[in-house]
């Protein structure tokens, strides 16, 4: 069950992590949410190098049925490679120039 420290499916796991990143990385992060009816936040978190600003491409993650927990992992995990370089189980990531992309992409 190791798989369960990085599984961020469950809302308060995924909340745990987005304050991590808030206070990490304050410079690449916006966060919104709302509340939902069943008091659960659903959030909106944009993530972009400030330091360049023309041009840039929009990509948009979504997870569509937000009870199905492996869209909501697999974003955290992009999230995570994207802003630490690393995959949430602490391997290394095998995405390419992070920086590039921080700077041409919202």
């Amino acid at each position: 069950m190791d798989y369960l420290k990085y599984w961020f499916a469950r809302p308060f796991l995924v909340e745990r992590q987005i304050k991590i990143w808030q206070n990490n990385y304050p410079e690449l992060l916006e966060i919104d949410f709302v509340k939902q009816y069943v008091g659960l936040n659903a959030y909106s978190i944009t993530i972009t190098s400030r330091k360049a600003h023309t041009n840039k491409k929009r990509m948009l993650f979504t997870v569509p049925h937000a009870h199905e927990p492996a869209g909501t992992v697999a974003c955290m995990n992009f999230i995570n490679q994207i802003l630490t370089g690393k995959n949430l189980d602490g391997s290394k990531s095998d995405i390419n120039d992070i920086e590039c992309i921080l700077d041409s992409c919202i």
